[in-house]
């Protein structure tokens, strides 16, 4: 009798602690899904941002810390480091925008650090997709996140499907040449 009632107590506690690893694992994907829908945002409204002539003049009159702060890149990384299919999603997404400069290595080298895990969805990719995701997550911050930026169009953010294509070809021919990032 004792034994079928410890027995029972370890099964019921194995089950308790197997929910609540289920628990924290679901906990921990649901914030990383949160995580990377924010850096996607902050990369868009940094790249907007960027290209404003008006947010240029207002940052050159800002005496002290108005200048860029590497948001872009750090939310590039964040993105990186997520192993969700909704930051493997949103590294893709990113090849939409007209990154230059910094936040186009970084992204460039966060899609080569993933090297084969991303192949074949790079291989599958749909550029209209990609430019019809950029820009209704243009639109959508421009009705708030952005709305006192008039200067900066979406054809300034987003890629067309060619630049996209491009863009894509130039992503898989790194990854099976086994490019490596300089850090």
């Amino acid at each position: 009798m004792k034994f079928k009632i410890v027995l029972g107590l370890c099964v019921i506690m194995n089950s308790m602690s197997l929910a609540a690893a289920q628990g924290v694992t679901t906990a921990t994907v649901h914030n990383e899904v949160r995580q990377v829908y924010f850096a996607e945002r902050v990369i868009t409204i940094e790249l907007t941002r960027a290209l404003s002539l008006s947010m240029r003049e207002a940052r050159e009159k800002c005496p002290t810390v108005c200048h860029e702060s590497g948001a872009l890149e750090l939310a590039i990384g964040s993105i990186g480091i997520g192993r969700s299919d909704a930051a493997t999603d949103a590294l893709v997404n990113l090849l939409g925008l007209r990154l230059d400069g910094a936040g186009s290595e970084e992204l460039g080298c966060q899609i080569v650090i993933r090297g084969r895990a991303l192949l074949s969805r790079l291989e599958r990719l749909q550029a209209k997709s990609l430019v019809e995701h950029c820009q209704s997550t243009f639109y959508e911050l421009k009705k708030l996140d952005l709305r006192n930026i008039s200067d900066v169009n979406v054809e300034q953010v987003c890629r067309s499907e060619a630049e996209i294509h491009r863009n894509q070809e130039e992503m898989i021919k790194a990854i099976r040449a086994k490019a490596k990032c300089e850090f």
